[in-house]
C-alpha cells in the first residue's frame, strides 16, 4: 500500500522539477522496504495506517577513473535498484556522463541501488569495469569515485553426453554466457564462443552474481549440468 500527496508529484525548484516518491506501508519512502498487507477475507480487514513522508529526490554524482591512469575513450554507466521485499523501485533516468568520466544521476528516488560502469581506454583492448552500491535517502550523494579495472576471466570445457547415438551438436556454433542473475545484460561479456574441442573462455566479467547459460543448443540437446570445483552449480549463482 502506497500513498502520495498530489501537490508534490511535480514541484518546480531552482534545481529543476522534483517528483516526490510515495510513502509505503508501514511508513517508509524506500520502496524495497515496503511491507505487504495480508487480506484473508475472514474477519475484520487489516487496518493500514501510516504517515506520509515528503522526501525529495536526490542527485547522485561522481567520476569514473582508470586503474592505470589512462584516458577514457568511451564509457557507459547505469544505476539499478537492488532487490528488496517490497514494490519495485523505478530506475533513475539516463545519467549525464562527460569525457573526463564525471557522471550525474538526477531525480533519484529513495532506495538502495547498484551503479555499474564500463569504459574503454584501448580501441582494441578489453573493457574495464566498476561496481558501486549506494543508499539514497533524500540527500544528494556526491563525490563517488569508481575505479575501472579489468573484468574477471572464466574458462571451462563443454562436453557432450550422447546416450542415444544421435548427431552431436556443432560445438563451435555454441556460446557460453554469464549474465547477471537479476537479468541485467549490462555486464554480459561478449566473449564465450566454444572452440571445436569444447573449450571456451569468457573475458571481461563484472563483479557480481552471475549465472551460466549455453546459447545455440538445438533439440533434442539440452544442458545437463554445470560443475565448478566438483560442485554442481547448474541452478546456483556464481
Amino acid at each position: 500500500v502506497g500513498a502520495a500527496d498530489p501537490a508534490f508529484r511535480r514541484v518546480s525548484t531552482p534545481k529543476g522539477v522534483f517528483r516526490y516518491s510515495p510513502t509505503y506501508h508501514p511508513g517508509t519512502t524506500q520502496a524495497d522496504q515496503a511491507k505487504p498487507v495480508t487480506v484473508t477475507g475472514i474477519g475484520e480487514p487489516p487496518r493500514v495506517e501510516f504517515r506520509i513522508s515528503l522526501v525529495p529526490p536526490a542527485r547522485v554524482d561522481g567520476q569514473l577513473l582508470t586503474h592505470d591512469g589512462r584516458q577514457l575513450l568511451s564509457g557507459a554507466i547505469i544505476m539499478s535498484p537492488l532487490d528488496g521485499d517490497g514494490v519495485p523501485i523505478v530506475p533513475p533516468e539516463d545519467p549525464a556522463i562527460f569525457p573526463d568520466g564525471r557522471f550525474s544521476f538526477s531525480g533519484v528516488s529513495p532506495g538502495r541501488y547498484q551503479i555499474r560502469a564500463r569504459g574503454i581506454t584501448d580501441p582494441i583492448g578489453a573493457a574495464l569495469y566498476a561496481v558501486f552500491s549506494v543508499d539514497v535517502r533524500g540527500i544528494d550523494v556526491t563525490g563517488i569515485r569508481m575505479m575501472l579495472r579489468p573484468g574477471a576471466t572464466l574458462e571451462g570445457t563443454l562436453t557432450v553426453h550422447n546416450t542415444r547415438a544421435s548427431k552431436p551438436p556443432v560445438l563451435s556454433a555454441l556460446r557460453v554466457r554469464a549474465p547477471f542473475v537479476d537479468g541485467n545484460a549490462f555486464g554480459d561479456a561478449l566473449t564465450g564462443t566454444v572452440q571445436p574441442d569444447g573449450s571456451f573462455a569468457l573475458r571481461g566479467i563484472m563483479r557480481g552474481s552471475h549465472q551460466l547459460v549455453v546459447d545455440g543448443l538445438e533439440p533434442p540437446w539440452v544442458l545437463k549440468s554445470i560443475t565448478y570445483q566438483g560442485t554442481d552449480i547448474t541452478d546456483l549463482q556464481l
